[in-house]
């Protein structure tokens, strides 16, 4: 009976398609090192790419580092009010039509927060006809005040004294 068993083992052994060879110690040590070393390969890059991404960022932080270090940021600001002769963004173009000239004066120093003062009382009902567009500034509305009236101006500390150079009659 074990004749038997031996010759079927022998025929299953011979039907099955066995590798005959192919996988040896020798072929399979050689495969498993190509592998190997495409592992490495694959690694080396990638370490490569992460040593590269990462010396981007540092020399981006330290470019950032650089840029900003000069710039110094007070660390408790206090609140400063400033007066400003320039005209605010959300004034709009002004127009006086006979309009007396301390209404004028009124207005401009409700729009550019300052102190003008008119010295002399014929100056203060005298009747300008004026446009001032938005981005004029006060300078340049007061030098075409003088211009048109005559008057004569002078700063002192915060007060814009206005003063006449000649007679003016009121209407």
């Amino acid at each position: 009976m074990e004749e038997q068993f031996d010759k079927i083992l022998d025929k299953l052994v011979h039907s099955t398609r066995s590798p005959k060879g192919r996988y040896t110690k020798e072929r399979t040590w050689m495969l498993l090192e190509t592998r190997r070393k495409a592992n490495l390969r694959v690694r080396r890059l990638s370490l490569i790419r992460n040593v590269a991404a990462a010396a981007i960022c540092f020399f981006c932080i330290l470019g950032w580092a650089a840029y900003y270090n000069g710039i110094v940021v007070p660390r408790n600001p206090k609140a400063v009010k400033e007066k400003t002769t320039v005209p605010s963004r959300e004034r709009k173009t002004m127009r006086f039509d006979q309009a007396p000239l301390h209404e004028i004066v009124d207005n401009l120093n409700e729009t550019f927060h300052v102190n003008i003062h008119i010295a002399d009382e014929a100056l203060k009902n005298y009747r300008v006809t004026a446009t001032f567009g938005d981005d004029e500034s006060l300078e340049n509305m007061l030098y075409l005040l003088q211009r048109a009236v005559n008057f004569s101006y002078s700063r002192e500390n915060d007060l814009i004294l206005i003063k006449s150079t000649e007679h003016h009659e009121t209407d």
